[in-house]
Formats: structure tokens, C-alpha cells, sequence
């Protein structure tokens, strides 16, 4: 009865300590809609919030990549550029975070990799005080469309944002890292290999040692005072 009670202890006390979801093993599809996931600003007005964006993500055996899909609707105006949140390592030259970048409406221009895209005067107006860690896509004439690329990493709960005329989108966990709720948060590319690939974190090892160890403590005083 006790080793039941402590192991359980110790799981409620693992599931307390990995609460925040950024960063953590995202879904390979989902959408987030304004007012419901994604926060807009500068007077952003949009058909009975229809705003949304979507995400597809697909891993290939053949090229060893994972393909991201993007897809944007419901945009009152042409977006001028999407910032993607990525993990720090894949500003690295030929990290392969980002391949084969492309659009299905418009046109696609520079791809650019920055640690801290913040407001930059008035380029990405509404993060004021926080930034995304990424890739910066610019893009002309999309409304409505999809950015797709190629990428070497898995998807993990992260950030994205949008600019379009003067009015901007970003899912609303940019500001809330600490939030438990991964509805809103993307998936985005960040951890090497496939998902449920990845070795456990530290921390979780260490509690999982922990657990082993009282339990074989309770075993031995179980049999001591038998003795």
C-alpha cells in the first residue's frame, strides 16, 4: 500500500513539474482562429472572426525530412511576412531547419534567420517587450495561401506571428511561455529526430531514478521488519 501510494505521489509530482507546454512534442496538424488561440492588433478586423491558421506536417521515410505546411485564411489584407519561431541552433549555416521554402498563392522573397525579431520600429508592431527566435518569411500579394518547406527537426509547441497591411496576428502563448494550455501555441519545427524519438529530459530521468530508488527503500524496510 505505501510503495502505491509513493509511486503515485511521485507521477502526480512529475505531471505538476512538466505543466508548460512550449517546447514540448507538438501535433502534426491543427488550426488556430482568431479570438480563440491567435491575439490580433491595429484595428486587425476580420469577416466574424474567420481568421485562421492552420498546420499540416508530414515525415518522409524516403528523405528523412519532415514537411510543414502552413495555411493562412480569412486575412483581410496581403500579408507582408510571417516570422516562425525555430531553435536556436538552426541559425546555424546549413542547419536544414528550413528547406525548399514555397508558397501556393503570391510570391515568396527573402528567407532571413534572426535571434530576436522583435518590433523593430514598426515592422512587427503588438510583440512589444518579447521576440520570436527564427525565420522570417516575406511574402506579397497572399491573402489566403500556404508557406510550405522541408525541415531536419520534429515539431514542438512554439510561436508565429504575421503581419498584414498595418494590422498583425500572433498565437496568443508568444507572451505566455509558461502557459499550460497548447492551444495557443503552433507547431513548429525545433528537436532533432521523429517525435517520441527524443531521449527523456534530464529532469524527468532523475525523477524516474528517484522513483526506482524509493521504491526498492520500502522494499527493504518491508523485509527488515519482517526479519
Amino acid at each position: 500500500m505505501k510503495l502505491k501510494l509513493a509511486i503515485s505521489t511521485l507521477v502526480l509530482a512529475a505531471a505538476a513539474f512538466a505543466a508548460p507546454v512550449w517546447n514540448t512534442s507538438a501535433d502534426l496538424t491543427g488550426t488556430r482562429i482568431e479570438g480563440s488561440g491567435l491575439t490580433t492588433g491595429n484595428g486587425f478586423a476580420t469577416d466574424n472572426l474567420s481568421l485562421s491558421i492552420a498546420w499540416n506536417i508530414a515525415f518522409s521515410q524516403n528523405t528523412n525530412l519532415w514537411t510543414y505546411s502552413y495555411t493562412f485564411a480569412g486575412v483581410p489584407q496581403n500579408i507582408s511576412h510571417v516570422l516562425l519561431e525555430l531553435s536556436p541552433n538552426c541559425l546555424e549555416q546549413g542547419s536544414g531547419c528550413v528547406q525548399n521554402p514555397s508558397v501556393s498563392k503570391g510570391n515568396l522573397g527573402n528567407t532571413e534567420y534572426k535571434s530576436n525579431w522583435g518590433p523593430q520600429g514598426n515592422s512587427n508592431p503588438g510583440i512589444d517587450g518579447y521576440s520570436i527566435n527564427g525565420v522570417k518569411f516575406s511574402l506579397t500579394n497572399i491573402k489566403t495561401g500556404t508557406l510550405t518547406f522541408e525541415s531536419n527537426r520534429a515539431p514542438v509547441w512554439g510561436d508565429i506571428y504575421f503581419k498584414a497591411g498595418q494590422g498583425y496576428v500572433f498565437n496568443t502563448g508568444l507572451k505566455n511561455h509558461a502557459s499550460e494550455d497548447v492551444n495557443l501555441f503552433v507547431a513548429r519545427p525545433d528537436t532533432v529526430g521523429r517525435v517520441g524519438s527524443e531521449t527523456p529530459e534530464p529532469s524527468t530521468m532523475v525523477m524516474l531514478g528517484s522513483g526506482l530508488a524509493l521504491a526498492a527503500w520500502i522494499r527493504r524496510r518491508k523485509v527488515s521488519s519482517l526479519s
